[in-house]
């Protein structure tokens, strides 16, 4: 049955490596040579390699190129920018396809890696093992309409059979060829095989100088002409030809890596690594697979080990702050094998992945942190980087391992200069005795802080009981007053219970149990008289004061006994009050927050000690292994990188560097594929990788963390970009059919790569995994506004606004602009294109557009995105930007476009929309209206939106909506820039709200406060106002600086039992808020009722006016001469 399994799961991987391969990818290659027709005199993005002398190929995997060659010229162009960013790649073409304006395109790929050799030239390395069919130019040449529609029975079209089989024997003879003379020689074969096989490639004409004689006689090119064009003119006529062309020849060129690239060496490894053991041994993967192939009920294992040792590093040694939710993610990522982590936009996913990082490093365990997006795990980098940042700058430690092609040589030349810093043994172990000096000195310090830390917080926590317990003595007594004053017709007052004493309540105890049984007397004369005669005695000794007729009235009523037990109750009340002592709870919240940041401080040098000393160590223990390590990184082939991979010895490597952050791309050119390699493997942006690109990372780690959000765009929005891949995937999965699952059953369990991501396959219900889920729910990004509607819509409300703060609530954050424009057959809508360049030239000009001045929280140098549901609306702005500015405005302000598929994991200052819509648009909702989509393209904007429109039609429900939000009506006669934006938040003083005398009283010296700064400031204040999640009763806001301060009034509705300790939930309540950058005082009951009694007079009460109004002028920037 194992072995049953097993050959299951390398089925599947087979399947996965063989269809990445044909997903295609996001650069298109189908029209990859266009960058050079639109960038006419940077066309070395493209390089013929036709004279044979200076392509010279010297063994069957390597070419030299001298110097003064012209390729080597080429070549000299753009070999700063393969070397500088590492999405950069070269690469081979063999043949090529043209024509119609829509093919420029090689037909067949193969990647190369340069190296350069001073004063001799170039060196390519190209891996023929690699080379593949151009499938974006085969998918758009073939027939697009006979794609078979996802719910239709097992039925396969005989024409795209015939596509498959022909495809299938060029990737057969492929994979047999060798060397790079056989491959350029096998272009032109390829291209005659499905020429001679598909009727789609019947009319695509030679023009290789060979077969010029083929070409239709209404054409003009000729051989002479073909020779004597330049490169670029070629290029040029071949693409605007009316016929689609092959030209056999061959190309150099430059051009984004395709993630598919890596994923297929990863997974052809992976195959290896499981035949090899004849096992799958990576316990966790395996249970995800079995859980879908078989009918194994699979659970995630929880370790309550992990989690306690996970929840103690937390509080004791984190050195940044974490919110509820944050810390939850942390526990289940640590003590669970599988866990999930929502993360909606601005919440702060890269922090809690951050997080995770430096509690690995805290508790000794090694964590690899992958995306498919290089911004997620550079910000990771950053903010680790930023906490493990050593101060010494005689001490060169690297703190992690960061890997992408950009950095590859610097990470070497770090590794290098660490082992030479420290080739001393002596000085290296004096380096280790002092750090480890340095670091139990510390550890010290922190238990010294943490003991009194706890010690101040018990004091606050018992200072917020007593505070609690007060109010409810109060509100009993409260409750006495109106029972006197309605029962007894008795005015109680702070006076009348002056002399309550215990004695005197002992006496009146005795005198009640006389009393109850005269008022069970039936009355004559002489109970009478002995009623009467007690009363007097109780007139003497009650606490409370009492008249004859009081004593009379209650007396004739025979409720004597009763009235003397409320006078217990009310004097028992009143004695409680007076005896209650509370420590000033102000005092003990400045004590907390002192500790906390010195706290703080001696966490980080923790840290960075911990780190230090382990890397060390490691250096004294290891120093051969890293060596080995630090020369991989010369390596560019990827059959030498693999042989160099196996001479580590890995876990020694690791226990010196546990943090690995990089693009999964990059991964195999780095790390071996080999099981359980890491503690923890964390995927961020997850809902857009997919099955086949994800499994080698897991394969490596012993638990698994996916982060992503299930409410934005995965790959079944997103769709890939090679048209027919659903058919290839098809034909692929009915290649493999591992433990025989259909392609419908295998599409319905999220196995299928074309529209699985990984997020998708964990969270299908049938998987039944329970597994650990967290949402973060602190949102830090957008202005208020902007992220209410999100919230709103898609997310239930349930996120918490961190920016809902008085000087954000009303900013202009929206700005619709309507263009008189018409949609093109190709989708675009020119005006809007045009507008979106006029926008992007003001903004920049004058920090204005129109009517509308960004506001002073938009930065100097804001960063700017371009976001349209339509792809070839992007490429239209994408080409207009290119046009309009230059490449340092572009850079300063990073101005990025794309679909809001490609700009998921992005943020920009300011965000333009171009709806690329008109009336006749309303077949389109559905895809527009997409909930995942429109809330992607609607949060990424953190200042501004402007949105670019020329009409929204009527059943565009949700589009109408977004617009509403901000008091919009898109299609009123004329524009919407004389509509007004109105702010969806609004923030007033309303009197009618006060819940309590206490609030009303407060309030009335708040009032007092500010009518007397009105020469210094207008100040406003508000009250009831909802912020973060949170209700907060008073909010002062001084307009000229932006300051602000929320005062609490710590009164009855903030005891409201939910279930938890109140001292817990309040600590809790203010550390969110003050993670939102609230200042707040808080001014408890206590002080303002004396034993029981609002006393204005009270010194008590003066002083804490006082203290309120000092904080208030210091918070909001007053200064008072």
């Amino acid at each position: 049955m194992e072995q049953a399994k097993n050959e299951t799961i390398i089925n599947y991987i087979a399947y996965l490596r063989d269809i990445s391969r044909k997903i295609g990818t996001k650069t298109d290659f189908a029209k990859i040579f266009t960058n050079a027709l639109k960038r006419r005199g940077m066309g070395s993005y493209v390089i013929p390699i036709s004279n044979s002398q200076e392509f010279k190929v010297v063994s069957e995997d390597t070419v030299d190129i001298r110097r003064n060659s012209r390729l080597y010229e080429a070549l000299l162009k753009i070999y700063p920018t393969l070397e500088k960013y590492s999405d950069k790649k070269l690469f081979l073409g063999v043949g090529g396809v043209f024509g119609q304006r829509k093919y420029a395109g090689p037909f067949l790929v193969a990647e190369c890696e340069i190296e350069a050799y001073k004063g001799s030239g170039f060196s390519l390395y190209i891996d023929v093992s690699s080379s593949v069919l151009n499938y974006d130019l085969i998918s758009k040449l073939l027939d697009k309409k006979r794609v078979v529609a996802d719910d239709e029975e097992e039925y396969v079209d005989p024409e795209l059979e015939k596509e498959i089989e022909a495809i299938s024997d060029i990737e057969d003879k492929l994979s047999v060829i060798s060397g790079i003379s056989e491959l350029l020689e096998f272009g032109q074969k390829a291209f005659k095989l499905l020429q001679d096989s598909l009727n789609d490639f019947k009319d695509i004409f030679d023009v290789s100088k060979t077969c010029l004689i083929n070409l239709p006689e209404n054409d003009t090119l000729h051989s002479k002409d073909f020779e004597d064009h330049e490169w670029i003119d070629r290029l040029d006529f071949l693409y605007k030809s009316s016929k689609i062309l092959f030209l056999n020849e061959g190309y150099l060129f430059m051009a984004q890596v395709p993630n598919e690239i890596s994923t297929y060496q990863s997974l052809s490894r992976l195959i290896d690594e499981v035949r090899k053991n004849e096992s799958f041994e990576n316990r966790v993967l395996e249970k995800l697979l079995n859980g879908s192939f078989f009918s194994d009920i699979q659970r995630t294992e929880y370790e309550p080990e992990e989690f306690e040792n996970i929840s103690t590093v937390i509080e004791k040694l984190m050195p940044i702050p974490l919110s509820p939710a944050q810390v939850r993610a942390l526990q289940n990522a640590f003590s669970h094998d599988m866990s999930y982590i929502q993360g909606p936009p601005g919440t702060g996913k890269s922090h809690t992945i951050s997080a995770m990082v430096l509690a690995a490093i805290l508790t000794g365990r090694k964590v690899l942190v992958v995306s498919q997006k290089p911004p997620a795990v550079k910000v990771v980098k950053e903010k680790v980087e930023g906490v493990l940042k050593n101060n010494d700058s005689n001490l060169k430690i690297l703190p992690l391992i960061y890997f992408d092609k950009q950095t590859k040589a610097d990470l070497k030349d770090s590794l290098k200069s660490l082992l030479n810093e420290y080739s001393n043994p002596y000085y290296l172990e004096s380096r280790i005795k002092t750090i480890r000096t340095k670091k139990q000195e510390i550890e010290n310090q922190l238990q010294s802080k943490i003991t009194d830390l706890n010690r101040i917080q018990n004091e606050y926590e018992e200072s917020l009981r007593k505070q609690k317990h007060f109010i409810n003595l109060s509100n009993e007594l409260q409750k006495m007053k109106d029972k006197f004053r309605y029962a007894y017709n008795y005015d109680l007052s702070k006076e009348v219970l002056a002399n309550v004493s215990d004695d005197n309540l002992k006496k009146i105890s005795k005198l009640s149990v006389l009393a109850r049984k005269l008022d069970n007397i039936s009355e004559n004369r002489v109970t009478i008289l002995y009623k009467i005669n007690l009363g007097k005695v109780v007139m003497k000794i009650s606490p409370v004061k009492l008249s004859g007729r009081v004593i009379l009235n209650i007396l004739k009523r025979r409720i004597f006994h009763q009235f003397l037990q409320d006078i217990i109750n009310v004097g028992s009340l009143n004695l409680s009050i007076r005896r209650t002592t509370i420590k000033d709870p102000a005092f003990l919240q400045e004590e907390i927050s002192r500790i906390k940041k010195e706290l703080w401080d001696l966490k980080r040098h923790y840290i960075v000690l911990e780190n230090q000393v382990r890397i060390l160590e490691g250096i004294r223990t290891s120093r051969e292994q890293i060596e080995y390590f630090s020369k991989l990184l010369s390596y560019k082939k990827p059959t030498l990188i693999k042989e160099y991979q196996s001479y580590i010895d890995w876990e020694k490597i690791l226990e010196v560097f546990p943090v690995w952050i990089s693009e999964i791309r990059n991964l195999t050119e780095i790390l071996p594929v080999k099981a359980n390699m890491f503690d923890l493997v964390v995927v961020d942006e997850a809902s857009q990788v997919n099955l086949a690109e994800i499994i080698p990372a897991f394969y490596r780690g012993k638990k698994i963390c996916i982060v992503g959000d299930h409410k934005q765009l995965n790959l079944n929005a997103t769709g890939l970009d090679f048209l027919i891949s659903k058919n290839l995937d098809r034909l692929t999965w009915e290649k493999y059919r591992p433990n025989n699952l259909t392609y419908q059953e295998a599409r319905a369990k999220q196995l299928t790569v074309t529209t699985s991501s990984i997020l998708d396959f964990i969270m299908q219900d049938e998987r039944a995994l329970a597994l650990p889920r967290t949402m973060l729910d602190e949102h830090f990004r957008s202005l208020p506004a902007l992220a209410k509607f999100n919230n709103e819509k898609f997310y239930e409300g349930k996120l918490k606004i961190m920016t809902e703060t008085p000087e954000k609530i009303s900013l202009t954050c929206f700005f619709p602009i309507k263009v008189n424009g018409r949609r093109q057959s190709d989708k675009t809508v020119i005006e809007e294109a045009e507008k979106v360049i006029e926008i992007i030239t003001e903004l920049i000009k004058y920090r204005k557009c129109k009517d509308f001045e960004l506001h002073h929280l938009v930065p100097k140098d804001f960063t700017i995105g371009v976001v349209s549901f339509i792809r070839n609306q992007v490429e239209l702005i994408k080409d207009l930007i290119y046009e309009t500015f230059d490449p340092d405005t572009t850079g300063k302000h990073d101005i990025i476009t794309g679909t809001p598929e490609e700009l998921q994991g992005h943020e920009r200052d300011i965000m333009i929309l171009s709806l690329a819509l008109d009336e006749s648009s309303s077949r389109s909702s559905t895809f527009y209206e997409n909930k995942n989509r429109f809330n992607v393209a609607t949060s990424r904007a953190k200042y501004v939106t402007f949105v670019v429109y020329s009409s929204v039609p009527d059943n565009f429900a949700l589009t109408r909506a977004y617009f509403s939000n901000f008091g919009f009506e898109p299609n009123v006669f004329g524009s919407t820039e004389q509509q007004k934006f109105t702010s969806p938040i609004v923030w007033k003083l309303d009197l009618m709200a006060m819940e309590s005398e206490f609030e009303k009283i407060v309030f009335k010296y708040l009032n007092e406060y500010i009518q007397g700064r009105k020469e210094v400031s207008e100040l406003k204040i508000f009250n009831q106002v909802k912020s973060c999640g949170k209700r907060l009763d008073f909010v002062v806001y001084n307009p000229r600086n932006g300051h602000y301060v929320a005062v609490e009034v710590d009164g009855v509705h903030h005891f409201v039992e939910d279930g938890r300790n109140y001292s817990e939930s309040h600590i809790e309540r203010m550390e969110m808020l003050r993670r939102a950058g609230w200042k707040i005082i808080n001014t408890p009951y206590y002080k303002w009722y004396n034993h029981g009694w609002l006393d204005e007079n009270s010194e008590i009460l003066k002083r804490e006016i006082e203290r309120i109004y000092k904080e208030l002028d210091k918070s909001l920037g007053i200064r008072i001469d």
